[in-house]
């Protein structure tokens, strides 16, 4: 068995030790290891936590240690190690510098765990327990049976044990003088809990990011809370809330918590009058009170921005990245003393345990081009569920490529949509790719719609490869991609919905694949995408001037009065049917031909949305499209 070693070091340890010339001891002093409580939400349907082991002495006088071996058991129906099991912490990892011990043997069993750990074999290394000090860490999970359709809390022992190692290790500690001292064990009860009746959630999106814009710019998780409640009556004022995410320390340091925009309109515009960052090596966590004579709340019934934890890159960690690097935070249940919960306040005072959602960064190595488009915001109705918006891309090639700028032959591109609440209608060249050979734009562009994404594939000349070339030393828009909602997704929501286009790799036959072309030869592309926030109601209907839901001569003859018998609008917007920017007799003119002479349609016209083309046209209220 691998625990072998173990044993043998410490005794060979000891042996060494009493071969100095101290004697062996009668055991004086008594040590005690133990580790809190936890209770863990498990109404998700998992449950990850640590559980810190402390090591202390109860009696005798106060003596150096030197190390010590101990075994943690649970029952294997309920727990299971998750992670790299037990690893050294605190007082044992600060050790030599911050080096740790010398030796540190940590097996894992399906029933439990071993530690072994000598501090250092030169004998200079010694640890005094006069107070706790945190020594082991170990990563556990619920098992997800025990676990299922958890309606009350389920409370497991894990405890000092007898039987694991082969040879069985000890618990014992060494005094530094060749001999043992006596080291017991407290239990440590670990409560699972059931999803609580009033249901918070707190999350921050998934990211895909580029290794350079991580190490450059480092990455922001902007964190949300919900409340999800079937019963809008269930719906609750808070107080305040709390909650710590732990992070991978050898990947990211947290350097700040900053306060949310939607806590800016507490106390009358100030902001909530407590708010309190707390920072670790392996974690962050806030804490939030929107006043101290407790009378502000705040209701949880559509998903608002409360914090933003800001990360950077430690140095090196994503250096010549070759392959996607995955790395997830999720609520810590160990960070402070005491640990910071992760809760929401209600009720003046009572805290409802919150269920927090991991989220992972995925650090993709630097591409040669990266496809992107900034953040969107668009509408829809909730009548209807109807509503559209169009998307226009840009490419922009990477400063550390080989041959910057370079000169581009093609591109492909595969974009992926959330099929159940978006339907793509169609995509079109866009910028600089509609303006080659003279605005005639490319010898080949093909376009290929599917019920998850959209693929484009782009040959800027057949005859003239070498001299008909785009370069993208700076972003350049290429492609648009246009979309509609589906309507049953929409159809009755009142709060915003937010959604993201993003790479897909697996559209079409074969699959598409994300390249830009340099020499006739594939370069690889990143696709950012982008995030698009759709609001009910608010936009426009282009066209509809006298906002009655139509399109029809009746706009054309609002319009006019507006402009020469001094009428009135209410939505200039949506009466600037040529969509210049500009309100004057050619928008009449324009509705007109295109009611009685065949002319082109407003823009967007027929779908509720903001302005595409923003200018000073005012829009104050828009009836039709609430």
């Amino acid at each position: 068995m691998v625990a072998k070693p173990v044993t043998s070091i410490l005794k060979i340890f000891l042996v060494v030790v009493a071969t100095m010339g101290i004697g062996i001891q009668a055991s004086a002093q008594v040590f005690e290891v133990s580790s809190p409580n936890p209770s863990v939400p498990a109404g998700s349907g998992s449950a990850n936590f640590d559980l810190i082991f402390s090591i202390e002495q109860t009696s005798g006088a106060f003596i150096d240690t030197c190390g010590f071996s101990f075994q943690y058991s649970h029952d294997p129906a309920v727990l299971q190690f998750s992670g790299t099991g037990a690893e050294p912490t605190g007082a044992l990892s600060a050790l030599d510098s911050g080096q740790g011990p010398g030796f540190f043997d940590g097996q894992t069993f399906t029933t439990g765990f071993t530690v072994g750990t000598v501090y250092s074999f030169s004998f200079q290394e010694t640890i005094v327990f006069d107070v706790p000090k945190q020594v082991v860490s170990v990563g556990y999970s619920a098992v997800p049976s025990a676990i299922a359709n958890l309606t009350a809390e389920l409370i497991t022992v894990v405890n000092l044990s007898n039987t694991l190692g082969s040879p069985v290790i000890d618990n014992i500690i060494s005094n530094c003088s060749g001999g043992t001292e006596t080291l017991l064990g407290a239990d440590c009860l670990v409560t699972l809990l059931p999803a609580p009746p009033l249901n918070y959630e707190i999350s921050t999106p998934d990211q895909s990011l580029l290794a350079t814009q991580v190490a450059s710019q480092g990455i922001a998780a902007d964190f949300r809370i919900v409340q999800q409640q079937d019963d809008p009556a269930d719906i609750t004022p808070t107080n305040g809330f709390s909650f710590a995410y732990g992070h991978d320390s050898s990947l990211l340091n947290i350097d700040s918590v900053t306060q949310g925009p939607d806590l800016a309109g507490l106390k009358g515009g100030s902001g909530p009058e407590f708010f309190q960052e707390s920072l670790f090596t392996n974690g962050g966590a806030v804490g939030c009170l929107y006043d101290f004579q407790v009378t502000e709340t705040l209701t949880f019934d559509s998903s608002l921005h409360v914090a933003t934890f800001n990360y950077s890159a430690v140095p090196g960690a994503f250096t010549n990245l070759s392959d996607p690097v995955d790395t997830v935070i999720q609520q810590s249940t160990v960070l402070g003393t005491p640990a910071i919960e992760s809760v929401v306040v209600i009720n003046g005072g009572t805290a409802v345990q919150a269920i927090c959602q991991p989220a992972t960064f995925s650090i993709q190595p630097t591409p040669a081009y990266t496809l992107s488009a900034p953040a969107q915001t668009a509408s829809f109705s909730s009548a209807t569920g109807n509503g559209s918006f169009d998307v226009t891309f840009e490419l922009q090639e990477d400063s550390g490529n080989p041959g910057f700028p370079n000169n581009t032959q093609g591109f492909s591109i595969g974009l992926g949509h959330p099929e159940g609440q978006l339907s793509v209608s169609g995509g079109a060249e866009a910028g600089v790719v509609g303006d080659l050979s003279n605005g005639s734009g490319p010898d080949f562009f093909d376009i290929n719609t599917f019920s998850n994404g959209i693929t484009f594939g782009c040959v800027y000349s057949f005859t003239d490869p070498g001299g008909n070339v785009l370069v993208f030393d700076v972003g350049r828009a290429v492609v648009t991609a246009s979309y509609d909602t589906v309507p049953g997704a929409f159809v009755g929501q009142q709060d915003p919905i937010l959604l993201s286009l993003t790479e897909n790799n697996g559209l079409g036959t074969p699959a598409v694949e994300q390249v830009v072309v340099v020499n006739s030869q594939s370069q690889s592309m990143f696709v950012a995408g982008c995030t698009v926030e759709l609001s009910p109601g608010g936009g426009f209907d282009r066209g509809n001037c006298n906002d009655d839901s139509g399109f029809d001569i009746a706009d054309a003859v609002v319009l006019l009065t507006y402009l020469f018998l001094s009428g009135s609008v209410n939505c200039e917007l949506a009466c600037d049917a040529n969509d210049d920017n500009q309100l004057n007799i050619a928008d009449s003119v324009f509705v007109l031909s295109a009611l009685f002479t065949g002319g082109p349609q407003p823009p967007g016209n027929g779908s509720c949305g903001p302005d595409p083309t923003p200018g000073s046209l005012t829009c104050d209220t828009f009836n039709s499209c609430l």
